[in-house]
């Protein structure tokens, strides 16, 4: 369905780009009320949350779980993007169907730095 690039600076998770309104609104969400998204930016593990997960019922993502049934999201995966030993952001993806990807169980070396290649 889509995904975004979000960035954490200074304690604050924030989307610098998404391919679709409605997927910055549902990063938007997080930012209020907590999801994957925003535990993956701070603790810098892969967040995975399916409909039906009982994540459900954990009060944390709870806004969250309702906005993504409103939108007929099934899944979500949220990779953490890291620079040395910090977290400066995530990618988000937002899918329709179970299951988002098996990327979850990957590592993929990114870099924040222009022209400097990844860990």
């Amino acid at each position: 369905m889509g995904l975004s690039l979000a960035s954490l600076e200074h304690g604050v998770t924030f989307t610098l780009v998404a391919t679709r309104d409605d997927v910055a609104a549902l990063d938007g969400i997080q930012y209020l009320f907590g999801g994957p998204c925003v535990d993956a930016a701070h603790t810098g593990e892969v967040m995975t949350f399916e409909r039906g997960d009982t994540v459900l019922d954990e009060h944390g993502w709870q806004q969250f779980a309702r906005a993504t049934a409103a939108h007929a999201i099934s899944s979500t995966l949220a990779l953490p993007i890291s620079e040395g030993e910090r977290v400066v952001g995530t990618v988000n993806l937002y899918a329709h169907q179970p299951h988002p990807s098996p990327a979850s169980t990957m590592s993929w070396p990114v870099s924040s730095a222009p022209g400097r290649p990844g860990p």
